[in-house]
């Protein structure tokens, strides 16, 4: 804990300017108590002789057992996204932390351009389609519906014709390619706070095969898929139709998702560690 404008309290003396680790009354009395333990005649004794010896040699630099200075701890640190990266028993990530970390620094940067292709591709396909916010979509759902004959909800499976009400833009990155970030409503349920959430479409390579996050960021035709529908792939399952699309020209994310920035790829490198 640093000691900010002198305001830290020790625990042990209860002094201001310090904490317990540096506390020099803490420091005396773990050498009186090994002077006690090592003047012992017994193995017990000899046991906590030892065990104060090293933490006397963690505060002071010096173990009073042996007389070895204790190197500092720095050069034996490791970084926690490097025991992630590149397992726990590599030497990569010595003497570093995550926060001054290269290799998460590059990587989060390639994560954020990679993030931009996904994006641009995925837009270019929206666009094409018109899924935009206004545009109407049927799909097949579950859901509560009204029985007419008995004025009753009841839980069926319908065509239901969607409106899309928002599009959730920034979650959209290639560690969420297939995430449900289009928020529709149902039709009777206008005015009401009941929404829906649809999957992106799908992206295709010229063959009409379906295209892919792979570990790496990369777009290709292996790992995750991207969407999780297509207007033009009839065998997906309760594969939404677009009854009524808008114009490219109104489909227009923030002007600063090309940038791609996403709270998704801050997540992914919070939860990076090992």
């Amino acid at each position: 804990m640093g000691n900010y404008c002198g305001t830290v309290r020790c625990g042990v003396c209860y002094t201001r300017g310090h904490n317990k680790r540096s506390c020099p009354e803490e420091t005396r009395r773990l050498k009186e108590r090994f002077d006690r333990f090592n003047q012992g005649n017994c193995e017990y004794d000899a046991r906590q002789a030892e065990r104060l010896a090293k933490k006397i040699a963690k505060r002071t630099g010096v173990n009073p057992l042996t007389g070895e200075k204790l190197e500092k701890r720095g050069p034996e640190r490791r970084c926690s996204y490097c025991k992630y990266k590149h397992g726990s028993y590599s030497e990569s990530g010595l003497g570093h932390t995550r926060r001054t970390c290269p290799d998460i620094k590059a990587d989060k940067q390639q994560a954020i351009e990679r993030t931009v292709e996904l994006r641009r591709r995925i837009l270019e396909s929206m666009r094409e389609h018109g899924i935009g916010v206004g545009a109407l979509v049927k799909q097949r759902i579950h859901g509560y519906f009204t029985n007419k004959e008995t004025g009753k909800e009841d839980w069926d499976r319908r065509d239901t014709v969607l409106l899309v009400q928002s599009i959730d833009w920034e979650t959209v990155s290639i560690y969420n390619p297939s995430g449900a970030c289009v928020i529709t409503q149902r039709a009777d349920k206008f005015g009401t706070n009941d929404y829906e959430s649809m999957h992106l479409p799908y992206l295709l390579d010229d063959e009409g095969k379906r295209l892919c996050i792979n570990n790496d960021g990369e777009i290709g035709t292996r790992g995750n898929g991207i969407g999780g529908w297509h207007p033009t792939v009839e065998d997906t399952y309760n594969r939404p139709e677009v009854v009524s699309p808008v114009s490219a020209s109104a489909i227009n994310p923030p002007e600063s998702w090309l940038s791609g920035q996403s709270s998704t790829i801050t997540q992914h490198f919070s939860n990076a560690k090992a």
